[in-house]
């Protein structure tokens, strides 16, 4: 009789347990859903401060910046990539990382036309439409690093700025100023 009782007792603890896992399962389940949804409103955020610099749909300012990001991405070491996507918000580091071959070596700008050259092959058959002249693509990968500098820290974006060439870096540094703090994750 003590051992039914002891074995019952148990069974009863065991279930218990079942169920205080799965309500901690779904608990948790439903934070995600909400972290989720967090990235997303960081993601188009950064989306929607490209495409208000720019004056584009957000359909372009996406391609815009998937262009630009990945253009970067080819030409900065790894170092300097993970770096960044450190402090890129969540939906932005996928963008960033999409279809990256990381065993592909960098190589580095040399000339602002370098970066246009790179960002056109990136964008692909929109390009023309996307990005234009060269004066419309220099505003373009400017809009985004003006977008990148309201989310990455003025330590983070030196580094970057630095990592570029004189020629480079002296275009983009209006865009990279920071009068306030970086927007919070």
């Amino acid at each position: 009789m003590i051992l039914l009782k002891i074995e019952l007792i148990r069974v009863i603890e065991n279930e218990c347990e079942e169920a205080a896992l799965s309500r901690i399962n779904t608990v948790n389940t439903m934070h995600m859903v909400l972290d989720f949804d967090k990235y997303a409103t960081k993601g188009n955020e950064f989306i929607r401060l490209v495409s208000m610099e720019l004056e584009v749909p957000r359909d372009m300012a996406g391609r815009i910046t998937r262009a630009v990001l990945h253009a970067l991405r080819n030409r900065f070491s790894h170092q300097e990539s993970f770096q960044l996507m450190a402090q890129l918000p969540m939906a932005i580091k996928a963008v960033y990382v999409d279809g990256w071959r990381f065993s592909k070596g960098q190589t580095r700008l040399r000339h602002i036309t370098d970066l246009l050259d790179e960002v056109r092959i990136e964008d692909g058959k929109l390009s023309g439409y996307d990005f234009g002249n060269n004066s419309n693509a220099l505003r373009a990968v400017k809009a985004v690093f003006t977008s990148i500098s309201s989310f990455v820290s003025a330590g983070q974006m030196t580094d970057l700025m630095l990592s570029l060439p004189l020629e480079v870096r002296t275009f983009l540094e209006d865009a990279t100023l920071h009068q306030e703090q970086p927007v919070k994750k």
